[in-house]
């Protein structure tokens, strides 16, 4: 999802080891909101394009990046986990 960097929910070698735990339970409940929003409900991916027609450049770790959106949702799910607090617009310093 663009613009919207959830917690990891493995334990990721770049935090130190006091703070893996803490980021794999935020990771977990990260993944059980975006569940509860929309687990069995129709979206929309919107793919944003920079005319080039080359998807690759559209992609990170194997995965295309866009905006999800729920039918007649008035907000993105990528807005929808960073209101709640279940992801960040930028990925964090520490992990970049």
């Amino acid at each position: 999802m663009l613009d919207c960097w959830a917690p990891d929910q493995h334990n990721d070698p770049r935090l130190p080891k006091e703070k893996q735990a803490a980021e794999k339970k935020a990771g977990l409940e990260s993944k059980a909101n975006l569940k509860a929003l929309a687990l069995g409900k129709p979206v929309t991916l919107h793919v944003p394009t920079d005319g080039s027609g080359d998807v690759a450049k559209l992609t990170t770790m194997g995965r295309v990046l866009g905006t999800v959106w729920l039918k007649d949702a008035d907000k993105s799910l990528n807005q929808m986990q960073v209101e709640a607090g279940h992801a960040t617009r930028e990925k964090r310093e520490e992990l970049k």
